[in-house]
């Protein structure tokens, strides 16, 4: 807002942190000229995935130039693994890892992959024109090989993200994505929204927030970004979107981040929820620690970062003499008792920790920050703030969504696409098969064998 070269990107899992972001820079927005407002709202992103009338596109499956094919196919594989579902097989993991390399040098949409995965012919015209050769010779070659169990288990790791929500299903079934490295130009505010997420939604949940931390990450260490001026991230509630992929890319991001002008702000409730190994990488990686009120178990988790003067006195026994010298805490006695105090701090009061600064720990007191409900702004700012620079209605994206996948079941025949329903393909076709045959049967069938008492059979 005052000029400064700062992009600004939040991704808030939970709770209302993003909607005290969107309330905060209506507020500014509410006092600044109409030229300001209309260039500040033009480089807005905003993508409520749970609880928003509109939502940007974003198709998934789109080519990155920050990184080849095969390697966003094999991010993409492992998120998918991971956050929804049991872990696959190397087969498995290997067949989804080149099908998605396919869809992305094809500009192949998410939803159009699974209504191909049961149509080999098609995946055969895609790798005879790939210049993958290892995509192309595994298509070829190995694809038609697979059990039809290892199909319907890709697919239905596709479907379990497709069928939350038929608005996010538009979205990532778009024919667009989001500019993820113009999040990172200056002026720029991204706020990526994934709380509200309804019962049984925290896998598709964990899949979005993962996909979209493996973008930014992709394109803030990318070479060929041009780097512009700084940029602030904000993650709240990280560990819900945690998978094996994630903690590695931010193992990677967290030592070498800065070196691209990027500064990543972890904000968590409770340090408990924590995996104990990223713990650590934060505490060795964290410049700055701030410590709000907390529990025992979170104190205690953060008691290395607590100040330790060795000049707290002892308390004095009540009504005995006073000591001839004054005592003072142990180191221990010192640690407990700031444990102890932590879960009594007043509000908007933090301990701060820098990790390279010459002090200790010191305590500061936060300025009050309470922005306007949404009541108070005008209507059409607040629509303007919600939808961002590319939001596009819910009913507009499930629209297309439909249209794309009605076209392509037209273009297959309609018969053997499977749309996750558990319907059979027309005429008991085998996959691999071309169409108009039937599948061969046995001549006869046999009597079922009668088992005699001391276990021989005769038919």
């Amino acid at each position: 807002m005052s000029g400064e070269p700062v992009a600004v990107i939040v991704i808030a899992l939970q709770g209302n942190f993003a909607d005290l972001v969107l309330r905060a820079l209506g507020a500014r927005l509410q006092g600044a000229s109409t030229e300001r407002r209309r260039a500040v709202l033009s480089r807005l992103l905003t993508a409520q995935f749970f609880r928003g009338k509109t939502l940007p596109e974003w198709n998934i499956l789109a080519a990155t130039p920050h990184a080849p094919p095969i390697v966003q196919a094999g991010t993409i594989a492992e998120v998918l693994e991971n956050a929804l579902g049991s872990a696959l097989g190397g087969r498995q993991e290997t067949a989804l890892t080149m099908l998605l390399a396919l869809a992305i040098e094809h500009a192949m949409p998410i939803n159009l992959l699974r209504l191909c995965l049961h149509e080999p012919t098609v995946l055969q015209d895609l790798a005879r024109r790939s210049k993958e050769p290892l995509v192309a010779s595994y298509i070829l070659h190995r694809f038609s090989r697979e059990s039809a169990a290892t199909i319907d288990g890709l697919g239905s790791r596709i479907e379990r993200l497709l069928a939350l929500d038929a608005g996010i299903r538009g979205a990532l079934c778009a024919s667009s994505t989001i500019s993820f490295e113009r999040a990172f130009e200056p002026g720029s505010v991204s706020v990526l929204d994934l709380s509200g997420t309804p019962l049984g939604a925290e896998g598709a949940r964990r899949a979005i927030a993962a996909l979209a931390l493996q973008s930014l990450c992709f394109a803030a260490l990318s070479s060929s970004r041009q780097i512009r001026g700084h940029t602030l991230v904000f993650l709240d509630e990280a560990q819900l979107a945690f998978t094996p992929a994630t903690v590695r890319t931010l193992e990677t991001a967290l030592p070498t981040v800065r070196q691209f002008r990027v500064g990543l702000h972890f904000i968590n409730q409770s340090l408990v929820q924590v995996p104990r190994d990223f713990l650590h990488l934060l505490s060795t990686n964290l410049r700055w620690r701030f410590l709000g009120r907390s529990g025992r178990e979170d104190a205690v988790l953060s008691s290395e970062f607590l100040p330790r003067t060795g000049r707290v006195p002892k308390a004095r026994p009540p009504f005995g003499p006073p000591p001839e010298r004054v005592e003072f805490l142990s180191r221990a006695e010192e640690t407990e008792s700031r444990v102890t105090s932590l879960g009594t701090m007043a509000g908007r009061h933090f301990i701060v920790t820098e990790r390279t600064a010459p002090f200790g720990p010191r305590e500061i007191v936060a300025r009050p920050f309470d922005p306007p409900p949404w009541d108070a702004l005008p209507a059409g700012l607040r629509e303007a703030l919600e939808r961002g620079a590319t939001g596009v209605p819910r009913d507009e994206l499930i629209e297309r969504a439909r249209t794309m996948e009605a076209d392509a079941m037209a273009r297959f025949g309609g018969d053997s696409a499977d749309v996750g329903d558990g319907a059979p393909a027309a005429g008991g076709r085998r996959r691999g098969q071309p169409k108009g045959t039937v599948s061969q049967t046995p001549d006869a069938v046999g009597r079922a064998a009668r088992w005699g008492k001391h276990g021989g059979g005769r038919s």
